[in-house]
């Protein structure tokens, strides 16, 4: 498994389109119900393709978790190497999960004339208040989603189901049998 995988895709040579680096990404709890790389790979070919852009590189990360900041070091290296004023990805979370580093690095990006584009949605923009809270939100449920994958699997490496005032996964003590057992097989 290979941390990143840079693939320089240009094969033209055309310097009059626009540039763009698209951005493949799963983490080490993947399987096969993820979206492959390949198939995020070819969603961010034809919606560069589509919008008339030359995909000058596709940086993969293999195994690498969307809280890792440093993600974004090598990806603002290939932009600035490759000229590239858009970033693609198959989804927002494969950016990041983690809301303030997806914000500030949006915002960043933005800032350096750089915009974010979603396959299947477009633009990803944080200058307007609705375009913050919208990505910030979505920014939010990505990081919840790999915070309670960790608790998960952090429970299961343990051998233990852990009950500190809410079982995982929302249910309430008083879902639990008066004698300190398991819930309630209806309440499961």
């Amino acid at each position: 498994m290979h941390p990143l995988i840079y693939m320089d895709t240009s094969e033209t040579g055309d310097t009059t389109a626009a540039v763009a680096i698209g951005y493949v990404r799963r983490s080490h709890e993947s399987d096969a119900r993820t979206v492959s790389l390949v198939a995020q790979r070819e969603a961010i070919q034809k919606y560069a393709a589509a919008q008339g852009w030359s995909l000058a590189a596709v940086l993969e990360h293999d195994g690498i978790s969307g809280g890792k900041r440093s993600r974004f070091t090598v990806l603002d290296a290939a932009v600035k190497s490759h000229g590239a004023g858009f970033v693609v990805a198959y989804h927002l979370d494969r950016i990041a999960r983690d809301a303030a580093a997806l914000l500030d690095w949006v915002a960043s990006a933005a800032t350096r004339g750089v915009e974010l584009h979603i396959v299947g949605r477009g633009k990803v923009e944080t200058v307007t208040a609705s375009g913050y809270l919208t990505t910030g939100v979505e920014g939010l449920m990505a990081a919840y989603f790999r915070l309670v994958v960790a608790e998960k699997t952090r429970d299961v490496s343990d051998g233990r189901a852990r009950v500190d005032g809410l079982l995982r996964g929302g249910l309430s003590r008083s879902l639990l049998r008066a004698d300190g057992g398991a819930p309630w097989p209806s309440a499961v």
